[in-house]
Order: structure tokens, then C-alpha cells, then sequence
């Protein structure tokens, strides 16, 4: 009973969550960058409260707004409305993510700047990287427009992923891959789902 309704939550929670994004995709650039925008700022705000319950802050001010302004960079970047020098501002940020820590009573200074660096390079990097599927600079598209047709192919393959191998985790998966992290996921389903994946992707179009 408790396995088929979890199965259930995580489906409608699931169909939400996709609706949104596929939505957010196709409605253009600017409404998807919003979207990603919202779950770097979430997720960099989850990231930092679970890290300070081993007892040491992080400056989450900072963070964010770094988070924001390299994924903001990365958009106009990647848009070809700006040069990479856009990036620069990234030097007095960090310089001011030391200053900051002059500036309170922290024991544990170091290791906050640490964790909040650390924020910045395990939520808000990879997201902004998500730019390049969104102008991918390829021989059809000399001019960068934006190509929602990468980013949601790539969505999708996560997504069926995801899916395949907590479905057949809980069915005959026998050797945990993470099971700490993800306990329905298996070495079995994941070899399996590569090797449909990698015959899909050989198959011509």
C-alpha cells in the first residue's frame, strides 16, 4: 500500500514538475531562463541550509547573487549579445566573499567560504551551461537563435532515465548503485537503459 501511493505521489508530483518545464521551454528563452533562474535560486537556498546543520554558515547572500548574475551572464552570453568579458565580474565577487568574512565572527571562516564557493559551483554553473543547448552554436544555427529542441531532448532522456530506473529498481534490481543517495537505482537498470538509449540514438533520422 505505502509503495503503490509513493508511486503515485512522485507520478502527479512528477507530471507537475514536467508540465512546467516543457511549458517554460516552449514558450521561449526568456520565460525558460526564468524558469531555470527560479530552481537556481531554490536549489542554492536548499544547498546552503543543509550544509550550515553541520554547524558552520555560509554567506548565502553572496552565493545566490552570484548564482544569479553568472546564469544571467551565461543567457546573454550564450544569446551573443555579450563578450565573455561579461565574466570579469565574477574576480570582485569572490573578493568580496573574503572581505565579507573580515567582517564577522566566524571560527570557521575558510570552510564558509569553502561551502559557499562550492554552492555556486555544484547548482549554479551547470545550470548556466544549459545556455549552450539553448543556443547551440552549430552549422544550422550560425546565428545562435534559440533551438528549444536540444533542451528538451535532453529534459527528456533525464527524465526516462530517472523514470526506468526507479521503476525497475523496485522490480528486479539487485546491486545498489547509490543507495544511500538513490535507493531504487541499480547497476542492472542502468546498464539496460544505456544500451536502449544508445540504440535509439544510432537509429537514423
Amino acid at each position: 500500500m505505502a509503495k503503490a501511493k509513493n508511486i503515485v505521489v512522485r507520478t502527479i508530483s512528477g507530471a507537475v514538475f514536467i508540465t512546467i518545464v516543457i511549458g517554460s521551454i516552449l514558450l521561449g528563452a526568456y520565460v525558460c531562463a526564468a524558469m531555470i533562474l527560479a530552481i537556481i535560486v531554490w536549489a542554492m537556498i536548499e544547498y546552503y541550509h543543509i550544509v550550515e546543520k553541520d554547524g558552520v554558515k555560509t554567506d548565502k547572500f553572496i552565493g545566490v547573487l552570484s548564482g544569479i548574475l553568472i546564469f544571467v551572464a551565461g543567457f546573454f552570453y550564450a544569446k551573443n549579445i555579450v563578450s565573455s568579458n561579461i565574466f570579469l565580474f565574477i574576480i570582485p565577487l569572490i573578493v568580496l566573499l573574503f572581505i565579507s568574512q573580515l567582517y564577522q565572527t566566524n571560527p570557521h571562516s575558510f570552510r564558509s567560504i569553502a561551502l559557499t564557493v562550492s554552492g555556486i559551483i555544484y547548482i549554479a554553473l551547470p545550470f548556466t551551461l544549459i545556455t549552450a543547448m539553448m543556443f547551440p552554436s552549430v552549422e544550422s544555427n550560425p546565428d545562435g537563435k534559440y533551438m528549444p529542441d536540444i533542451l528538451l531532448g535532453f529534459f527528456i532522456m533525464l527524465w526516462a532515465n530517472d523514470t526506468f530506473a526507479f521503476l525497475t529498481g523496485i522490480t528486479f534490481g539487485r546491486h545498489r548503485l547509490f543507495e544511500r543517495i538513490s535507493p531504487k537505482k541499480s547497476w542492472e537498470n542502468e546498464n539496460i537503459f544505456c544500451f536502449f538509449k544508445k540504440e535509439y540514438l544510432s537509429l537514423p533520422r
